[in-house]
Protein backbone atom coordinates (compact mmCIF):
# COMPACT_ATOMS: atom_id res chain seq x y z
CA UNK A 1 0.00 0.00 0.00
CA UNK A 2 1.03 3.67 -0.67
CA UNK A 3 0.65 6.56 2.16
CA UNK A 4 0.73 9.92 1.06
CA UNK A 5 0.04 13.33 3.04
CA UNK A 6 -2.51 15.34 1.65
CA UNK A 7 -4.84 18.35 2.20
CA UNK A 8 -7.01 17.34 -0.60
CA UNK A 9 -5.46 19.48 -3.00
CA UNK A 10 -1.92 18.77 -2.73
CA UNK A 11 0.53 16.15 -2.06
CA UNK A 12 3.79 16.21 0.16
CA UNK A 13 6.62 16.08 -1.15
CA UNK A 14 10.56 17.28 -0.87
CA UNK A 15 13.21 18.42 -3.29
CA UNK A 16 16.69 17.16 -3.48
CA UNK A 17 17.85 19.57 -0.39
CA UNK A 18 15.34 18.35 1.56
CA UNK A 19 12.83 20.94 1.17
CA UNK A 20 9.26 20.02 2.13
CA UNK A 21 7.01 21.35 -1.22
CA UNK A 22 3.43 21.04 -2.69
CA UNK A 23 3.01 19.13 -5.29
CA UNK A 24 -0.95 18.45 -7.22
CA UNK A 25 0.39 14.89 -9.17
CA UNK A 26 0.65 12.23 -7.07
CA UNK A 27 3.14 10.88 -9.22
CA UNK A 28 5.86 13.63 -7.70
CA UNK A 29 4.67 12.56 -4.64
CA UNK A 30 6.13 10.97 -1.54
CA UNK A 31 5.16 7.45 -0.99
CA UNK A 32 5.89 7.42 3.09
CA UNK A 33 5.53 3.45 2.51
CA UNK A 34 3.84 3.18 6.04
CA UNK A 35 1.04 5.24 8.18
CA UNK A 36 3.45 5.81 10.91
CA UNK A 37 6.35 7.19 8.88
CA UNK A 38 3.39 9.31 7.88
CA UNK A 39 2.27 10.90 11.01
CA UNK A 40 6.03 10.56 12.45
CA UNK A 41 7.00 13.37 9.21
CA UNK A 42 3.62 15.30 10.41
CA UNK A 43 4.98 15.32 13.62
CA UNK A 44 8.32 16.67 13.07
CA UNK A 45 6.91 19.15 10.69
CA UNK A 46 4.02 20.85 12.32
CA UNK A 47 4.09 23.91 10.20
CA UNK A 48 4.61 22.95 7.09
CA UNK A 49 2.03 19.80 7.52
CA UNK A 50 -0.59 21.41 9.03
CA UNK A 51 -3.74 20.19 8.12
CA UNK A 52 -2.55 17.44 5.60
CA UNK A 53 -3.60 14.03 6.80
CA UNK A 54 -2.22 10.91 5.45
CA UNK A 55 -4.37 8.87 2.83
CA UNK A 56 -3.34 4.85 1.60
CA UNK A 57 -3.92 3.39 -1.36
CA UNK A 58 -3.69 -0.18 -3.24
CA UNK A 59 -4.69 1.59 -6.62
CA UNK A 60 -2.27 2.62 -9.11
CA UNK A 61 -3.06 6.03 -8.86
CA UNK A 62 0.74 7.27 -10.57
CA UNK A 63 -1.66 10.11 -12.53
CA UNK A 64 -4.58 10.89 -10.47
CA UNK A 65 -5.12 14.28 -8.82
CA UNK A 66 -5.60 14.42 -5.03
CA UNK A 67 -9.46 14.60 -4.88
CA UNK A 68 -9.16 11.50 -6.78
CA UNK A 69 -7.13 9.84 -5.06
CA UNK A 70 -8.60 10.47 -1.66
CA UNK A 71 -12.17 8.75 -3.43
CA UNK A 72 -9.90 5.59 -3.29
CA UNK A 73 -8.93 5.27 0.09
CA UNK A 74 -11.04 3.76 2.67
CA UNK A 75 -11.62 6.83 5.04
CA UNK A 76 -15.39 8.01 5.34
CA UNK A 77 -17.00 11.42 5.82
CA UNK A 78 -19.65 10.36 8.63
CA UNK A 79 -23.11 12.01 8.07
CA UNK A 80 -24.26 13.56 10.87
CA UNK A 81 -26.58 10.80 11.89
CA UNK A 82 -23.41 8.47 12.19
CA UNK A 83 -21.74 10.83 14.30
CA UNK A 84 -24.50 11.21 16.77
CA UNK A 85 -24.71 7.78 16.86
CA UNK A 86 -20.85 7.47 17.57
CA UNK A 87 -21.21 9.90 20.35
CA UNK A 88 -24.31 8.54 22.29
CA UNK A 89 -22.92 4.78 22.23
CA UNK A 90 -19.82 6.34 24.51
CA UNK A 91 -22.38 8.16 26.46
CA UNK A 92 -20.36 11.53 25.35
CA UNK A 93 -16.97 10.28 26.79
CA UNK A 94 -13.70 9.45 24.88
CA UNK A 95 -13.90 5.32 25.38
CA UNK A 96 -10.03 5.74 25.73
CA UNK A 97 -9.38 7.80 28.92
CA UNK A 98 -12.93 8.69 29.93
CA UNK A 99 -12.91 12.51 29.38
CA UNK A 100 -16.18 14.30 28.50
CA UNK A 101 -15.85 15.90 25.04
CA UNK A 102 -18.47 18.44 23.51
CA UNK A 103 -20.19 17.12 20.30
CA UNK A 104 -18.26 19.11 18.21
CA UNK A 105 -15.09 18.46 19.54
CA UNK A 106 -14.93 14.65 19.45
CA UNK A 107 -13.37 12.75 16.86
CA UNK A 108 -14.38 9.22 15.65
CA UNK A 109 -11.89 6.32 16.87
CA UNK A 110 -11.53 3.43 14.75
CA UNK A 111 -10.47 0.80 17.83
CA UNK A 112 -8.95 -1.44 14.88
CA UNK A 113 -7.28 1.23 13.00
CA UNK A 114 -8.04 0.93 9.05
CA UNK A 115 -4.14 0.58 8.40
CA UNK A 116 -4.47 -2.49 9.99
CA UNK A 117 -7.52 -4.46 8.58
CA UNK A 118 -10.42 -2.57 10.62
CA UNK A 119 -13.38 -0.93 9.19
CA UNK A 120 -15.92 1.76 8.95
CA UNK A 121 -18.62 -0.27 10.70
CA UNK A 122 -20.61 1.26 13.91
CA UNK A 123 -18.93 -1.47 15.87
CA UNK A 124 -15.44 -0.74 15.36
CA UNK A 125 -16.18 3.69 15.52
CA UNK A 126 -16.13 5.48 18.91
CA UNK A 127 -15.84 8.96 20.61
CA UNK A 128 -12.50 9.55 21.04
CA UNK A 129 -10.47 12.96 22.33
CA UNK A 130 -8.28 14.64 20.09
CA UNK A 131 -5.45 13.94 22.42
CA UNK A 132 -5.84 10.31 22.69
CA UNK A 133 -6.66 10.01 18.90
CA UNK A 134 -3.80 11.40 18.28
CA UNK A 135 -1.56 9.45 20.84
CA UNK A 136 -3.39 5.93 19.46
CA UNK A 137 -3.29 6.74 15.78
CA UNK A 138 -3.08 3.35 13.29
CA UNK A 139 -1.75 1.21 16.66
CA UNK A 140 -3.77 -1.95 17.64
CA UNK A 141 -5.26 -1.63 21.10
CA UNK A 142 -3.37 -4.50 22.88
CA UNK A 143 -0.15 -2.69 21.18
CA UNK A 144 -1.13 0.73 22.50
CA UNK A 145 -2.00 -0.59 25.79
CA UNK A 146 1.43 -2.42 26.39
CA UNK A 147 3.59 0.55 25.30
CA UNK A 148 1.63 2.71 27.68
CA UNK A 149 2.57 0.11 30.44
CA UNK A 150 5.87 0.41 29.07
CA UNK A 151 6.66 4.37 29.35
CA UNK A 152 4.67 4.47 32.72
CA UNK A 153 7.31 2.23 34.25
CA UNK A 154 9.88 3.85 32.69
CA UNK A 155 8.99 7.06 33.47
CA UNK A 156 8.61 5.64 37.39
CA UNK A 157 11.39 4.21 37.23
CA UNK A 158 13.69 7.25 36.23
CA UNK A 159 12.22 8.82 39.08
CA UNK A 160 12.74 6.73 41.74
CA UNK A 161 15.63 4.47 40.47
CA UNK A 162 16.35 1.43 42.45
CA UNK A 163 15.25 2.32 45.73
CA UNK A 164 14.03 -1.43 47.28
CA UNK A 165 10.31 0.76 47.42
CA UNK A 166 10.44 1.27 43.72
CA UNK A 167 11.84 -2.75 43.61
CA UNK A 168 8.75 -4.00 45.38
CA UNK A 169 6.07 -1.47 43.59
CA UNK A 170 7.68 -2.32 40.59
CA UNK A 171 7.21 -6.44 40.67
CA UNK A 172 3.36 -5.43 41.77
CA UNK A 173 2.71 -3.18 39.08
CA UNK A 174 3.89 -5.43 36.40
CA UNK A 175 1.88 -8.35 38.07
CA UNK A 176 -0.85 -6.22 38.02
CA UNK A 177 -0.30 -4.72 34.25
Amino acid sequence: MAVYLTNGNYFITHTRTGAIVKVNNIGEAQDFRTVERAMEHKRKHPGKTSGYYYIGTEDNVHTKSAAQVENTFKRKHFSPSDRLQIYRKTKCYCYMCGEFIDYDKFEIEHRIPLAKGGTNDMNNLFCSCHTCNNLKGSIAPADLMEKIKQIHLYQIRKVHGNSIKWKIAYKALEGIL
